[in-house]
């Protein structure tokens, strides 16, 4: 299911970037392999700009990109370097990482093959900023309720941009009716539960 926004700018869709991104990776994949394979993270930045990484909640940091593996609902939130000295103590390989040893993302569980998993990515601070707009052009996955609360709280926002709105045949089938153009009232009436979307930004005309 796709919907295609032409928008004035990507600033107000940065947001959405902090609620995930959907992938599909194999069972077991390492974080490291789910960000460069299968995110296409530069090797480099991902190394170098990702200085704070969680698995599953701000009390599981990860050092090791390599025996960290994603499941089944796993949710990784990606920060450049965080401030002072909490940020300093959940930064990947700091000399203060032996304060936090009780919340570390623990052993994780084996891998069951290539069976596919839903994992999500989240982007905060300066790496939305860095990797958002290209992103967002490209096109993303993600979760339609997400998607649906998101327009909602910057309902405001989207509509003084005056947005233009596109989905396919399969978002508007329910009611009859073939894909293109629709109006903003007309997603948020939309029941997007339990449904990934492919949504693209495309910020070169209004």
């Amino acid at each position: 299911m796709k919907i295609t926004i032409t928008a004035k700018g990507l600033r107000p869709f940065l947001r959405l970037l902090q609620t995930g991104m959907i992938l599909r990776v194999p069972q077991g994949t390492s974080v490291r392999e789910t960000l460069v394979k299968h995110f296409g993270m530069d090797p480099a930045y991902l190394e170098n700009r990702i200085q704070t990484l969680f698995l599953n909640g701000k009390r599981k940091p990860v050092d090791d990109l390599d025996a960290a593996v994603v499941a089944e609902g796993s949710v990784l939130a990606l920060s450049a370097a965080m401030p002072g000295l909490v940020g300093a103590t959940l930064r990947r390989g700091s000399y203060l990482a032996a304060m936090r040893q009780c919340i570390e993302a623990g052993a994780p569980p084996p891998g069951t093959g290539k069976t596919p998993v839903r994992v999500t990515v989240k982007l905060f601070n300066m790496v939305a900023k860095e990797l958002g707009p290209e992103r967002l052009t490209a096109g993303i996955v993600v979760d339609g309720s997400t998607f649906h609360a998101f327009l909602k709280d910057e309902e405001a926002v989207l509509r003084k941009d005056g947005l233009k709105i596109t989905v396919d045949a399969c978002l508007r089938r329910e009611r009859g009716r073939q894909g293109g153009p629709v109006s903003l009232p007309d997603v948020l009436s939309m029941d997007l539960r339990g449904k990934d979307l492919f949504l693209r930004i495309d910020a070169a005309a209004s």
